[in-house]
């Protein structure tokens, strides 16, 4: 899935959750391991887009994360070449982040993996019934959402 916020991450991982528990196909006890997620929200694509630069405070809250953790996103993302920081063109005092070239290929590389995955997770089943299967998880997600 294409995964641009916290918020993102933590909606899909209900989703699945009360998925395999309304399918009984597993417990769903995350604390136990029965479970698991590693997601890795996106800070180029949600955040910077191709909008050029942009300051890591208005970053951080366009993406839903603190900027100290946003900090070590950036870090991780500028040793890889994937972005840098720039100053910024109207306060000396501000450090902007930008996309580079190595971007737009990683960008292009993922886009791809995620029309495979897809295709394969898809595979064989209607577009009609994608479409139910995918209402009936919002469904179950909402319920169980209200029962907190």
């Amino acid at each position: 899935p294409d995964l641009r916020s916290a918020k993102d991450a933590a909606a899909y991982m209900r989703k699945i959750h009360a998925l395999v528990r309304y399918l009984d196909i597993c417990d769903g006890n995350m604390q136990e391991g029965s479970l698991r997620c590693d997601a890795n929200v996106s800070v180029r694509r949600r955040g910077l887009g191709d909008t050029g630069a942009m300051p890591l405070g208005e970053l951080a809250k366009k993406v839903s994360l603190k900027k100290s953790t946003l900090t070590n996103a950036v870090d991780r993302l500028e040793a890889a070449g994937e972005v840098v920081r720039v100053p910024s063109p109207t306060d000396r005092r501000r450090i902007e982040v930008q996309l580079t070239a190595a971007d737009r290929r990683t960008r292009q590389l993922y886009a791809e993996v995620s029309r495979e995955m897809s295709a394969l997770f898809y595979r064989g089943i209607a577009e009609v019934d994608i479409d139910r299967f995918e209402r009936t998880a919002e469904r179950i997600l909402v319920n169980l959402e209200s029962e907190r």
